[in-house]
This record gives C-alpha cells, sequence and structure tokens, in this order.
C-alpha cells in the first residue's frame, strides 16, 4: 500500500501543478485581452429650425433683452420681469438687417459702435445662432443668379498670429497679401445701409501705416452702379489677431455687386447679393 501511495503522490503534485497552472495562464489572457468599445451612438436626428427659433426666444428673455427691447408677443414675459422706468425702448419685432451683420454685433456690440449702450454679453457661438434665428425667422436668402463667393474645402488660413477661423461666423478669403472676412451665406444686407469692411494684410501695422493706401471699387453685376473709396483708417482687436485695415461702405443700392480691394499692387475681388 505504501508503494502505491509513494507513486501516484508524485504524479498527482505534477497533475495538480499543471492543471493549476493552465488556470492562471487562462486567466491572465482573459485579464489582457482588448475588450471591444461600444458601438458608437449615432444621433440622426436632422437639426430643426423651429428648435433653433425656440432657444433663440428663451435667450431672448433669459437675457434680459426685454429690459431695453420690445419684442411682439412677448409683452407678458417683459411685465413678468419687473416695472421699469423706461417703456421707449426698441422694438426688434420684424427685423430687417442682414444676418451676418446681426452675429457680429451680438458678438461683440463695441466693435461695431464704440458709444453703444449695449453690453457685451459675452455669448457662445451657438447662442448667437439661436438670437438670429429667433430675431430673423425669416432672413431672405440670396438670389441663385448672383455668383455669390462661398466658402470652399480650401479655404484661405492666414498667416499667424492671425487667428486660423475668421471670428463672427464669417469666413476668411484672399491672400496673405490681401484678405478679407465674408459672410457664409453670400449676402451682406448692410452694405445697402453702410458698413465696416476689414482688411488684412500680413504684417500690416498701424504705427508703420495710419493710413493705409487701400482703395474699395465696386460695380453692380446686375445694374449700372459703381462706387469708389480712397479713405482707410485702421482697427485692433484681439479677436482679429491683431491690427487690421478698416473702411466704411455703402453701395449705392441693393443688388449683385462685385467688390475690390486694393493695396500695394495687390487686389482681392468678391461677390455678394446686397439684398434690399
Amino acid at each position: 500500500m505504501n508503494r502505491i501511495f509513494n507513486f501516484l503522490f508524485p504524479a498527482l503534485m505534477l497533475l495538480g501543478m499543471f492543471i493549476s497552472g493552465f488556470v492562471i495562464v487562462a486567466s491572465l489572457q482573459a485579464a489582457v485581452a482588448p475588450i471591444s468599445p461600444p458601438a458608437p451612438v449615432v444621433n440622426t436626428t436632422a437639426p430643426n429650425s423651429n428648435d433653433l427659433v425656440a432657444q433663440g426666444r428663451a435667450l431672448f428673455i433669459a437675457k434680459g433683452c426685454l429690459v431695453c427691447h420690445r419684442y411682439d408677443g412677448l409683452a407678458a414675459a417683459r411685465r413678468a420681469m419687473g416695472d421699469f422706468d423706461f417703456d421707449d425702448v426698441p422694438t426688434l419685432s420684424n427685423l430687417k438687417i442682414d444676418a451676418a451683420y446681426l452675429k457680429r454685433w451680438l458678438h461683440d456690440p463695441q466693435i461695431i459702435k464704440p458709444a453703444t449702450t449695449m453690453p457685451n454679453l459675452h455669448l457662445s457661438a451657438d447662442e448667437i445662432d439661436a438670437l438670429a434665428a429667433f430675431l430673423l425667422p425669416n432672413a431672405p436668402r440670396n438670389s441663385a443668379a448672383c455668383p455669390v463667393t462661398r466658402k470652399t474645402a480650401q479655404v484661405f488660413v492666414p498667416p499667424a498670429p492671425y487667428p486660423q477661423v475668421a471670428p463672427y461666423g464669417n469666413f476668411w478669403y484672399g491672400s496673405a497679401s490681401l484678405w478679407l472676412m465674408l459672410p457664409s451665406d453670400g449676402t451682406w444686407a448692410q452694405l445697402r445701409f453702410g458698413d465696416k469692411m476689414f482688411w488684412w494684410s500680413s504684417g500690416y501695422t498701424a504705427s508703420a501705416e495710419p493710413k493705409p493706401a487701400l482703395k474699395i471699387s465696386g460695380k453692380r453685376l446686375d445694374g449700372n452702379e459703381t462706387f469708389e473709396i480712397s479713405d482707410a483708417t485702421n482697427a485692433y482687436h484681439s479677436d482679429f489677431g491683431g491690427w487690421a485695415m478698416l473702411t466704411g461702405v455703402q453701395v449705392p443700392t441693393s443688388g449683385c455687386w462685385e467688390i475690390r480691394g486694393e493695396y500695394h499692387k495687390t487686389s482681392t475681388a468678391f461677390v455678394v447679393q446686397v439684398l434690399p
């Protein structure tokens, strides 16, 4: 009996060690095996313009816009905010301005009108889009017959230190020698009433050239009107990455306009629809 035990005990020990080793290796392999990531959740819901208008309406109330402005249909909301000492405030119902201009204004009113009492609300890009959708729910689009300059896949990117993406929802257009920012939808209604137009040239500074030799000309592609401007000044803003050249532009009539900037033997031209 002792002989059998002495023979089987070592064999059983070896078998147990083998089985234990197999279990440990299998456990380790399971522990380090890569875990497949969960399938991504795809949002198939299309953006709803009505939702954006509703968001803008809620923001118009939440941001206190009704304190200084009126809007049809929001009289009760204004009364609920309290009694005000002033009632002679602008009405923003049926607003007729360029959407790109409105977005620039909402982003930083002081850069457009330094003496304005409108505060900078430090709105995000999404909030600006929502407010613009609410205030301009029926904003007209550019005519298909006007070959407006649009953003392309090969959009111009300015050299450092200028921002790679144009502010206020616009896009950069031109070359390092002369460029500007253009509205994404190809319309610029505010030009009918007069608007600031900023231009850039790599390395331009106001100290070196306080009155830049910038000339602006325009011709109406669906009419005979033209204009020329040679009076330019300078501007500085952190959103611009530094110095820019500035001129005021007011086209004679609405229509399809080709506008050209010329600066030190370099020119950049674009086409916009100026809505009535």
